[in-house]
């Protein structure tokens, strides 16, 4: 004996919506990006005049690379930090340096960077001494709204590695700040 089509068709009806619910987005995975940063060219160090005819200070010219990786969202460049570390303690960043967003973004040439992009930013560094160098760039995940940071170091004025890793636990660094003293590197993003 074979089923009524009615029957069939009822059945059909009631149990579509649970096949197309168990295919929906809601069990793909979440938009998701993150940011590497590294240092793809490195000019330097030269010495210049530093802050006056009289003061010899060192030129690091520095090419930042970014790579997204991730699905489904872009990245929107938020401002970024420049963390400065010094001898004797080269732990803990002794000045700190704001870069804001419309520069970030103006140096990368763009206020985003989507899955599979590279994009690159040149910065000129001057230093009195050779010193260690923390850039951070801080982007926005979009869609989500989560704040995160691509971060790359290196040292202006010597082939050493930076130990900018070697912090002690309990320590942290300078909150950034905008820098006006005599003393403070001077920084020019170069596009």
């Amino acid at each position: 004996m074979s089923t009524p089509i009615s029957f069939r068709r009822i059945c059909f009806t009631l149990l579509a919506p649970f096949a197309l619910a168990a295919c929906s987005d809601a069990l793909s995975p979440a938009p998701a990006i993150d940011v590497a940063i590294r240092i793809s060219d490195r000019q330097g160090p030269v010495p210049v005049s530093y802050q006056g005819a009289a003061d010899q200070g060192i030129l690091c010219d520095i090419t930042f690379e970014a790579q997204a990786l991730g699905q489904g969202a872009h990245a929107i460049w938020q401002d970024a930090s420049v963390l400065f570390y010094a001898l004797p303690n080269r732990g803990v960043a002794y000045d700190s340096v704001l870069v804001s967003a419309n520069d970030v973004r103006t140096t990368f040439a763009s206020d985003t960077i989507g899955p599979g992009q590279v994009q690159h930013t040149r910065w000129l560094f001057v230093t009195p001494a050779a010193i260690d160098i923390a850039m951070n760039f801080r982007y926005r995940v979009d869609p989500g709204g989560d704040l995160k940071t691509a971060t790359a170091s290196f040292t202006c004025g010597g082939n050493a590695l930076p130990a900018i890793g070697t912090r002690r636990p309990g320590m942290t660094p300078l909150a950034p700040r905008r820098a006006s003293s005599a003393s403070t590197p001077l920084i020019d993003p170069s596009s």
